[in-house]
């Protein structure tokens, strides 16, 4: 990664993953947003995808 994500960084922050509960920076509140049981993603047919939403406190 060309430029790191920090504690410091600019927030909101979008997450994806292929976890229900992946291991996410705990600098920040993470709130799940959305699941999505039919992403197709290359050569598989389908993915479930979780998308995350993070903020830091100071930003809320």
């Amino acid at each position: 990664m060309e430029y790191p994500f920090t504690a410091k960084s600019s927030s909101p922050v979008l997450a994806l993953s292929f976890e229900e509960l992946p291991d996410l920076p705990d600098f920040l509140d993470w709130e799940m947003v959305i699941y999505m049981p039919e992403t197709f993603i290359g050569a598989y047919t389908e993915r479930r995808v979780y998308y995350y939403i993070g903020q830091r406190p100071e930003d809320k």
